[in-house]
């Protein structure tokens, strides 16, 4: 009897042991963090997994909240422990960069970016700052929405402190960016000019400025972070590829927008089959203002957030091998159609077409003074067969199919096609490139 209780000590022992050195590597060590959380998540998600295993006290065996999970407090309360456990793997990131935050720790020695300039789509001059590699480097942009400053010196102040924030997100490969006007006009002039900087853009929006973002169109950006927000924008509507989202909340978070935030997770909660991007579609903290350094430890949770979305992604497609090879128009060209007027078509049996705006929100472009200026055939025939590029003025359509002709198939058979087009289109372009 003396030997069989000896013997279950010394196994009991060493399971407690093992057990120790199992949560200290995934407490310190942020690569078996990451191993064991995708390896317990995909195990989780399998049908013959047993019930009962999920009671045992272990991040990724949490259960999702959702509306049974109680209202008011008590659902916070389940929301925040949610995220804790489903980020609980990201802890030692976490902590790095909190204490980076909280003892001001300098920049890297060496330049860890580099600035890319370039003006927006309502003309405006914009720096987007690139970790040091190239353009390939790029796994993802973030950028921070700021309000607009009256005195050029606020601004400028304002700006040079969020980019001392930015290393972390540098050493991840990720670059970062300060918007502090129109959103829209600036992804969209990533997309035509910068597509290596569009693949995949993640968004902060602090408080002050969430009752204005709250009229933003959030259909082509693959993450959002709400930091104590005090008004939410639409969910977009039947969106097979919503965003992340994050929100972190306080007590002085209104209990409207707080609904909403809860709204905004129940739906984002529903499509996703991959159990990593599942549990991180959508997530709520809600913390206290009295907690210390509550504002660091907020940056720290949504860099750490971010990191971990992108990650859990994967690295983007490199750009040559996204970029169609082939024309997106029938025959690479504007066939003459029977009627003898230019067509421009798209095949049915493809996603892709001509590299335009997707979609403005309240922000639309101004519409041409004259409705007849830069007018032709080219342009009429394509806003027939293509009615949702309806909205983009002459000067916008030009400028877009003028480009993608020259690079493509060149201009000479639209010159013989349509004359009209092409000397607007030259004349547009000699413009443009006088103001660069």
């Amino acid at each position: 009897m003396h030997t069989v209780l000896k013997t279950l000590l010394i196994v009991v022992s060493t399971l407690i042991g093992i057990f120790f050195i199992e949560q200290i590597f995934y407490r310190f060590h942020q690569d078996y963090a990451k191993l064991r959380a995708d390896f317990l998540w995909k195990l989780s998600d399998k049908k013959s997994f047993p019930k009962w295993l999920r009671h045992i006290p272990i991040d990724q065996f949490q259960t999702i909240p959702d509306g049974n999970s109680g209202f008011g407090d008590k659902r916070f309360k389940a929301e925040t422990k949610f995220t804790r456990a489903v980020l609980g793997h990201t802890r030692a990131t976490r902590d790095k960069i909190y204490n980076e935050f909280l003892h001001n720790a300098p920049p890297a020695s060496k330049p860890s970016f580099v600035p890319m300039r370039f003006v927006d789509r309502k003309g405006i001059d914009r720096t987007i700052l690139e970790p040091l590699g190239g353009k390939d480097k790029v796994e993802a942009t973030v950028l921070w929405v700021i309000k607009k400053y009256k005195e050029e010196k606020e601004a400028k102040a304002a700006k040079k402190k969020l980019e001392k924030q930015f290393t972390p997100l540098f050493q991840k490969s990720i670059a970062c960016g300060i918007v502090d006007g129109d959103l829209s006009a600036v992804v969209n002039a990533l997309a035509d000019n910068h597509p290596h900087l569009a693949r995949r853009i993640f968004v902060w929006v602090d408080s002050e400025v969430s009752e204005d973002f709250a009229h933003q169109d959030t259909e082509n950006l693959a993450l959002l972070v709400f930091h104590q927000p005090k008004k939410l924008p639409s969910l977009p509507a039947d969106s097979e590829n919503p965003p992340f989202v994050l929100f972190l909340t306080d007590e002085n978070t209104e209990t409207k927008v707080q609904d909403e935030a809860l709204d905004w997770l129940d739906d984002l909660r529903k499509s996703d089959s991959n159990p990593s991007e599942e549990r991180l579609r959508g997530l709520l903290y809600h913390g206290k203002v009295s907690a210390h350094d509550s504002v660091k430890a907020s940056l720290a949770l949504g860099y750490s957030y971010m990191m971990e979305v992108n990650r859990v992604l994967g690295s983007p497609e490199k750009l040559d091998k996204e970029a169609p090879k082939q024309s997106p128009l029938v025959d690479g060209s504007l066939p003459e159609a029977e009627d003898e007027a230019t067509v421009v078509s798209v095949p049915e049996s493809r996603q892709t077409e001509v590299v335009l705006p997707s979609s403005y929100s309240d922000d639309k472009p101004p519409p041409d003074p004259n409705p007849e200026y830069f007018d032709c055939k080219t342009l009429r025939e394509y806003r027939r067969l293509n009615p949702k590029h309806r909205f983009l003025s002459n000067i916008e359509l030009t400028i877009s199919l003028g480009r993608w002709f020259e690079e493509n198939t060149g201009l000479d058979n639209i010159r013989r096609k349509d004359p009209d087009f092409v000397e607007n289109y030259e004349s547009l372009k000699l413009i443009h490139d006088r103001n660069l």
